[in-house]
């Protein structure tokens, strides 16, 4: 059980810091590196979007919760209020690791309830999978051998991807190198979900890039690359039926995200794309982007946050969809900003700062859509690697 221990609100102004992505066939390792000098990022300039307070989230989501984050290779929880304040000091959650084991990746189901994350180990082709679950954060693994198909050991293995959770809450998406499955957390089996081969009617399997359901469950679409042929994407009945292909291009597209409304995808293609999910409409509203790195949808499905180039460094930017207005979540252009992630009712937007590609990001800040009321929550100078998430309270 963590401590509950409660203190002042952390709000020093100093900087460091975001943080990292997620490599869709593997997992990266935190660097250790910390910062020699600490600098202070600026506001942006506030941006043409609707009011820091997004209209339409889901009631069940606002308020309070809990800030979960991988520092140094452990995770660390942190209770906030609706403000975004601190409601005590970070603890660590109590996972037996071991010495040379590290933590990478941390995905919250869409209900809130629990969230999946990896365990590495230098040398060892399989990264562990555990599914963890507040208030007393036990951590459980997954894909057992024997329990999924195609896993040649404990965990995702080489020509392994996870592809996040099935919007039930119960059920995560992988593909094993050949077709793509449904692992449910409960009872630890798999199911077939897609066959892409099939899909695309190629000599052999594709290399799967995307997988992503509706947010009702009943249709899923997924993007794969064949070889010297580009990248193509398919919507798919959940049933296996009236499979129909939305995108043919030269390039590799993925990855794809529904938004939270069912009514348009976000991609990364041509920059950052945005279509309905018949595949009409298509239009870019983004430019730069880190690949692997989804865009993620506001709760209200009105913005998107994404991680975009601005060399010689990174920075989140926050895209209007409608009106395509895109900003700079934060103003310093000598900073580097990465792995943005909403909180429940979409009021805040938490990131890692002071990104590094060997070192990972400094600490987790803390900022409303348009950039006002940014601040520095983390403190440790803990190098982080994984974009943090935001757990509502009571679940």
């Amino acid at each position: 059980m963590i401590q509950k221990t409660f203190r002042k609100t952390v709000r020093t102004m100093s900087l460091i810091v975001p943080l990292a992505a997620l490599a869709l066939s593997g997992l990266l390792l935190a660097a250790c590196a910390l910062p020699e000098k600490v600098v202070q990022p600026t506001s942006a300039e506030a941006p043409t979007l609707a009011p820091p307070l997004p209209t339409g989230a889901p009631e069940s989501l606002a308020g309070p919760g809990t800030i979960v984050y991988e520092a140094a290779g452990e995770l660390y929880a942190l209770p906030v209020n609706e403000w975004g304040d601190a409601q005590g000091p970070a603890d660590r959650v109590p996972i037996e690791l071991a010495s040379d084991e590290r933590i990478g990746g941390l995905y919250p189901s869409p209900d809130g309830k629990r969230a999946v994350f990896f365990t590495h180990k230098p040398n060892v082709e399989c990264d562990l999978v555990y599914i963890l679950a507040p208030p007393d954060w036990q951590a459980r693994s997954l894909l057992n051998p024997g329990s999924a198909p195609g896993l040649l050991g404990p965990g995702l293995c080489m020509g392994t991807k996870f592809f996040r959770w099935h919007p039930n809450s119960q059920q995560i998406v992988y593909w094993d190198g050949e077709r793509v499955w449904l692992h449910d957390v409960r009872s630890d089996r798999s199911t077939l979900a897609a066959d892409p081969q099939k899909l695309a009617n190629f000599p052999y399997p594709p290399l799967v890039d995307s997988v992503a359901y509706s947010p009702d469950d009943s249709q899923l679409i997924v993007s794969f690359t064949l070889t010297g042929e580009g990248g193509e994407a398919w919507i798919v009945s959940a049933d296996g039926s009236d499979a129909r292909l939305l995108l043919k291009e030269e390039y590799r597209i993925g990855p794809i995200v529904w938004s939270p409304d069912g009514q348009r995808v976000a991609f990364v293609g041509n920059g950052v794309e945005v279509m309905t999910p018949d595949g009409q409409n298509r239009r870019k509203v983004g430019s730069g982007f880190i690949g692997g790195l989804p865009p993620a949808w506001s709760p209200d499905s009105r913005y998107l946050a994404v991680t975009a180039e601005a060399r010689p460094s990174y920075k989140v930017r926050i895209i209007d969809v409608a009106s395509g207005i895109e900003k700079a979540l934060v103003g310093d252009d000598g900073r580097s900003d990465v792995s943005p992630a909403w909180s429940p009712d979409g009021g805040w937007v938490i990131f890692l700062s002071d990104w590094n590609d060997e070192r990972g990001g400094s600490e987790v800040w803390i900022a409303r859509p348009d950039g006002t009321e940014l601040r520095q929550l983390t403190s440790d100078g803990k190098p982080k690697r994984w974009a943090p998430i935001w757990l509502p309270a009571g679940r």
